[in-house]
């Protein structure tokens, strides 16, 4: 059969029939009114047009409901986009006083740059990249904007709760903040520029709240790992010393048990002697030892050199030398 000659009466009856045969009902008035509102569901958690369109498709195929062409599609993703916009606006327009107004207004202010920047920037242009440094300096510089974002953050908390914007609302808002110059964002209209700038307020005081943990945590990790590194290679430049020190240990050990034992033995031999006598003399050689003045027991220095090489005492005291430079980059957190 020709394709010219399959008429629009014969494919609607074919459509029909094939929709019963796999119990699909028709895409009717009712299927459209479902389809807008699980598009207007989906706008309010995920704000890029593409994977709205992609999960609309699944729940249809779910739902047995026939999928429409493209532009019918497109046509309720971009009416639900406007809708979910305009309640957006409105909520705005109802819940923003002047002074929060002008507290966002301000950040499109211009302000001095930053260090080693000349000339001015506006604010969420300094704002927009917070640093990944552990420099104190930088460290400052993340605190300094979270103090400014926070504080406003704070005060727009009920706006945002009203709002109710999912997080990839949030960041849908923000990046467009993010990537646009600041002389677009003034000139949008009134409403949508608020809500804009509420969703970067919102994204970058968690955002830096994010950063500034992550550099808390580096940080330890830095100064764990530098003493750690100064710890094993100080290990390795003693090792020399402290074999040479064992091995004086252990001679000395060998040669005091060998005098000792053969101190006894002669005792033993010695025929002249009684049993109370041997056992008198045999008690003496062993105390010789430690009765002498100012030597130490051979025992006791091998026990505290083992035990010192055992706790670790260099280590704990190169973490002690660092503690300084941590509390500088910790403690303003």
């Amino acid at each position: 059969m020709r394709v010219e000659a399959y008429d629009n009466a014969t494919y609607l009856r074919h459509q029909r029939v094939i929709l019963n045969y796999f119990g699909c009902g028709p895409f009717d008035e009712a299927a459209r009114v479902f389809t807008a509102g699980e598009i207007g569901a989906l706008v309010r958690v995920q704000f890029r047009p593409k994977l709205v369109l992609l999960e609309v498709i699944q729940i249809l195929l779910r739902k047995k409901v026939p999928i429409p062409s493209y532009n019918v599609l497109a046509d309720l993703i971009v009416a639900g986009l406007n809708r979910h916009q305009s309640m957006l606006s409105e909520i705005v327009s109802h819940n923003l006083n002047e002074d929060l107004r002008r507290k966002l207004d301000d950040l499109l202010e211009k302000e001095p740059g930053g260090d080693n920047e000349a000339g001015w920037r506006y604010r969420p242009t300094l704002m927009k990249k917070p640093s990944q440094s552990s420099r104190p300096s930088r460290i400052k510089t993340n605190l300094a904007d979270l103090q400014t974002l926070q504080g406003l953050y704070l005060d727009l908390k009920p706006v945002s709760q009203r709002l109710g914007l999912s997080y990839e609302c949030i960041r849908y808002y923000a990046y467009s903040v993010i990537k646009a110059q600041v002389p677009q964002m003034s000139r949008r209209a009134d409403e949508d520029r608020y809500l804009h700038l509420i969703a970067f307020v919102i994204y970058q005081t968690f955002k830096l709240n994010d950063t500034l943990i992550d550099t808390l945590l580096m940080a330890v990790q830095a100064a764990a790992n530098a003493a750690e590194r100064e710890h094993k290679d100080a290990y390795f430049q003693e090792r020399e010393r402290r074999n040479q020190s064992f091995s004086a240990l252990i001679d000395q050990l060998k040669r005091d048990i060998q005098e000792t034992l053969s101190s006894i033995k002669q005792i033993m031999a010695d025929t002249r002697l009684s049993d109370r006598e041997k056992l008198a003399k045999i008690d003496a050689a062993l105390n010789a030892e430690a009765t002498e003045s100012g030597k130490a027991d051979p025992f006791d220095t091998f026990q505290q050199s083992a035990e010192k090489l055992q706790q670790g005492q260099g280590y704990l005291a190169l973490l002690e030398a660092r503690s300084l430079k941590l509390q500088h980059r910790s403690h303003p957190i």
